[in-house]
């Protein structure tokens, strides 16, 4: 059986014939740069302006623009459905989901049809489809220019270490962040002799064809160079390994 159709990043767009290795990639690399999670999210209702309907035709503003996407996107899967439950899903705030929701009612494009049952059944009207697909087209454009701008940062700094004679090299971190990584080294002839991950579920694995080590190999891998490979916890790896790494192993960050 051939594969379906894939649903690129869980919002409703779809792309014919089976995902390739890069798409699953950038899938991935969408999430971890540009969609909000609870916690670790930026966008809250503090850094929200309030909109009007014109501000609502145009996503000059990106997160805003995001969310509204989102929002739109959960309210197709599911009409019956709390502001307090999109609020979870989305990592935001539930005063932000209560106004984002009223503008989209607002501007037409969700309608309440039935105040009768709790949660309220929201429906999202054909004006409200026709700009869900436009913010599609706009949100996975400067996604994808956002994710083509970090893949360009990684292979620049892959290319800052060969020029600097690193012969190979080892990853720290494994997760997309080294898929990406790895696919770049092999295209410039950089040897990769594998990855380190703090996780020990990751142990023996293999991510894009590169083994994973505990961080205590790193020594044994003798690799000319180490490159942290994780965007969210950088900093305490560099503070780690400044403190351990011998002195003939250079320590690279993206």
């Amino acid at each position: 059986m051939g594969r379906k159709p894939a649903d690129v990043a869980g919002c409703g767009l779809r792309r014919k014939g089976p995902v390739t290795d890069r798409a699953k990639v950038y899938q991935r690399l969408f999430f971890v740069l540009c969609v909000p999670r609870s916690n670790t999210c930026s966008t809250d209702e503090r850094t929200l302006p309030r909109f009007r309907y014109d501000r609502l035709t145009s996503v000059a503003d990106r997160r805003s623009g995001e969310l509204r996407h989102l929002l739109l996107s959960e309210l197709q899967r599911n009409a019956h459905v709390s502001q307090r439950a999109l609020a979870r899903r989305l990592g935001v705030a539930l005063g932000t989901v209560n106004r984002v929701l009223s503008d989209l009612v607002e501007s037409g494009y969700v309608q309440v049809f039935n105040r009768n049952v709790r949660p309220f059944a929201y429906r999202v009207t054909r004006d409200g489809e026709q700009f869900h697909r436009r913010l599609t087209v706009e949100v996975y454009s400067s996604a994808l220019a956002n994710l083509r701008r970090f893949e360009e940062r990684i292979r620049s700094t892959l290319l800052k270490m060969r020029a600097r004679g690193i012969g190979s090299v080892v990853f720290y971190g494994a997760g997309t962040v080294m898929e990406t990584a790895s696919r770049l080294a092999s295209e410039l002839g950089i040897p990769v002799l594998g990855a380190v991950d703090d996780d020990e579920r990751k142990h023996g694995a293999r991510r894009a064809g590169v083994a994973v080590h505990p961080p205590t190999v790193i020594g044994d891998l003798r690799a000319d160079a180490v490159l942290i490979t994780t965007l969210r916890h950088a900093e305490a790896i560099r503070q780690k390994l400044g403190r351990s790494l011998s002195s003939s192993i250079q320590l690279w960050e993206i």
